[in-house]
């Protein structure tokens, strides 16, 4: 199973990277930790199988109509995902006790703007970063591979002419 991760598209009306939509018909499914920003682009990117939650910048019609947090199963492994998770964007504790209060093996945040993976003792958390506004870092967004019941993150640097992944063990 590949699951195509991101957050914090930040766009108004779709506009994406030029590799995006390569990665984004590559995936089995997408999962996006919000900041779509506009329902537009919520829409579009509902045209792939799609799970999401609403961020802190989604307009009231987003947030009416995605949940602040959702959990799912994908290959017996159950994964969480949340816009912010915690106050800090420097140190990730608190989202490994979230983890763990959600029962989930992966939680996919956002709100931070640049790619984060820590494996924690409760759970991998990842952040797959902003592909259109990160912070400090490359335009990211992440893959996640579900084999034999095992989740693998591969970094995604995303950017007009190229993509460049950097897998993680």
């Amino acid at each position: 199973m590949r699951i195509l991760l991101m957050a914090d598209t930040h766009m108004e009306k779709w506009n994406p990277p030029a590799v995006m939509e390569d990665l984004m018909d590559d995936a089995d499914l997408i999962v996006h930790a919000g900041d779509f920003t506009s329902p537009e682009v919520y829409e579009k990117l509902s045209e792939w199988d799609l799970k999401a939650v609403y961020g802190n910048s989604d307009d009231p019609e987003l947030r009416e109509k995605l949940p602040e947090e959702l959990i799912f199963e994908s290959e017996n492994v159950k994964i969480g995902v949340v816009h912010e998770g915690q106050l800090s964007i420097n140190d990730f504790t608190g989202l490994g006790y979230l983890a763990r209060e959600m029962g989930v093996d992966v939680l996919v945040f956002g709100h931070a703007h640049r790619f984060v993976m820590e494996r924690l003792p409760s759970a991998l958390i990842v952040c797959p970063g902003s592909p259109t506004r990160p912070r400090m870092s490359f335009p990211t967004c992440a893959r996640l591979d579900i084999e034999e019941e095992k989740a693998k993150v591969r970094e995604i640097i995303v950017s007009p002419k190229a993509c460049k992944s950097i897998l993680f063990r």
